[in-house]
């Protein structure tokens, strides 16, 4: 998956260029859109002194019939995870810092809309529902 968008982004550039070039020549602006990210970093922050247990839910299909989700995150104390997410899907973020908690805590996010999320335990009272 790498190559293939280094591949793609390199042919952006280079029909960008391509396309100031020939408008410095002809006079005539001809500008091609490079072709939109479908995926982007996201960090996810342990504010808290506790390991926290952490599940991304979407209703996204990766393929086929196969949902985009993350599960069993392990967030040691005061520590961050870099991943990568699809561009534009919302994700619930279900997290606790017991591992046999009988309810999580939830936070709503869309990943065009934010970078890096936040987890506090006890920030959110059961039930209560926050968009980052």
């Amino acid at each position: 998956m790498r190559n293939y968008r280094t591949g793609v982004n390199i042919a952006d550039i280079g029909l960008i260029v391509a396309a100031s070039v020939g408008a410095i020549y002809t006079g005539l602006n001809v500008y091609a859109n490079p072709q939109s990210q479908s995926f982007k970093k996201m960090r996810l922050v342990n504010d808290s002194n506790d390991t926290l247990f952490v599940n991304m839910v979407t209703d996204f299909h990766w393929k086929d019939s196969s949902f985009c989700d993350i599960r069993e995150i392990v967030l040691p104390p005061l520590q961050k995870a870099r991943m990568i997410v699809p561009l534009g899907v919302v994700y619930n973020i279900f997290f606790r810092n017991e591992f046999n908690a009988p309810d999580d805590e939830k936070v709503e996010i869309n990943t065009a809309q934010i970078r890096k999320v936040r987890l506090k335990p006890g920030k959110i009272k059961s039930g209560d529902q926050i968009k980052n």
